[in-house]
């Protein structure tokens, strides 16, 4: 076994079966004689570290695979801009998360209310609310 076997990762090149699209092809794109295909991602990235490390002479924990997965353009540009808005909506929910807890902080403890009267102007339990006070603590 060659020392870069365990520290690259090794791609392979994705597509669709254009006879079965539910089946997945796998490419090993350094030399495409190492190839295998799956009808699922998980069950092709398994099949393809076993064709790799069959092919390089090494147990399959050796390996480590990079699926590349080719789709058409504008499913693509879908996936990617999903991913992004994913991406914005995670940041806007810690944000409302941040605002929630210090308003609940100081409904509590700087106007004096209790956790009961507190959740209720923030639309969440009174233990939650409980919750928030604690962790800012």
């Amino acid at each position: 076994m060659s020392a870069d076997t365990t520290t690259a990762v090794h791609r392979f090149r994705v597509t669709r079966d254009e006879d079965d699209p539910r089946v997945w092809l796998a490419e090993w794109v350094q030399d495409e004689r190492v190839h295998t295909f799956a009808r699922s991602l998980a069950a092709l990235q398994e099949l393809a570290s076993d064709a790799l490390a069959l092919w390089l002479h090494t147990d399959t924990d050796d390996v480590q695979v990079e699926l590349d997965i080719d789709l058409p353009g504008s499913l693509s540009r879908q996936l990617a801009q999903l991913c992004r808005q994913r991406g914005e909506l995670e940041a806007q929910q810690a944000s409302v998360l941040d605002r929630q807890r210090s308003l609940a902080v100081r409904l509590v403890e700087d106007e004096g209310m209790t956790y009961r009267d507190a959740a209720r102007f923030l639309g969440i339990s009174h233990q939650r609310i409980a919750q928030l006070v604690k962790q800012s603590a």
